[in-house]
Order: structure tokens, then C-alpha cells, then sequence
């Protein structure tokens, strides 16, 4: 039942989760909101309810806050994977010289 809600969840489109006790991450979110083209990120904290939920379906979304994690099309990228993945959502022009190559975004 517990992977059945996980499933619904990633269903309504990709989620990002990420440390909400994190200043600079509440700044990556809210330029990533102002500059999403089509409004398909969902975000929840890692401490949070949504995570919890995902970690029953997805083991590998970690509880450590220092990442960042993407559920999107029922795979689980981590790091700066994330960014990579999550720039196709972006509007053009977001990422400047980078906006076609966002591989510049990998640790």
C-alpha cells in the first residue's frame, strides 16, 4: 500500500526533494520556480512526509540532508544530477552561456 502512494505521488510529475532547513537550498528552489517554463517540479523537504513516502518505494533516496534528490519518471538521481535532469524544465535562457550543455552542472 505504502509503494502504491509512492507511486501516485511520482505519477503527478517529478519531485525534488531537498533540505528544508536549508537557506540556500529555499533560494534554489524559489529560482528554480521563477524560471521553470513548465510548471511540472513539484518540491518537498527530505525531512518531510512526501520523502518518507518515496523512501518506502525508492531505498536509495537518502536521509542525509546534505543532497538533493529528483523522483522523476520512476528513477531516483541524486547530487547534481539533479540539475542536469531538472534543467528541461527550465525557461531557455535560464542557465546563460550553459543553456544548451548543462553538463557543467555534474560534481
Amino acid at each position: 500500500m505504502a509503494a502504491a502512494v509512492a507511486e501516485e505521488l511520482v505519477a503527478g510529475g517529478p519531485i525534488m526533494l531537498y533540505d528544508g532547513t536549508c537557506g540556500l537550498c529555499h533560494g534554489a528552489v524559489r529560482w528554480m520556480l521563477a524560471h521553470e517554463r513548465d510548471r511540472a517540479l513539484r518540491f518537498a523537504p527530505l525531512q518531510g512526509p512526501t520523502a518518507e513516502a518515496l523512501r518506502v518505494r525508492w531505498p536509495a533516496i537518502p536521509r542525509a540532508v546534505e543532497s538533493v534528490v529528483l523522483v522523476d519518471d520512476r528513477r531516483v538521481h541524486l547530487r547534481s544530477k539533479v540539475f542536469l535532469h531538472a534543467a528541461r524544465h527550465l525557461l531557455r535562457g535560464s542557465l546563460g552561456p550553459h543553456d544548451n550543455d548543462s553538463r557543467f552542472l555534474l560534481d
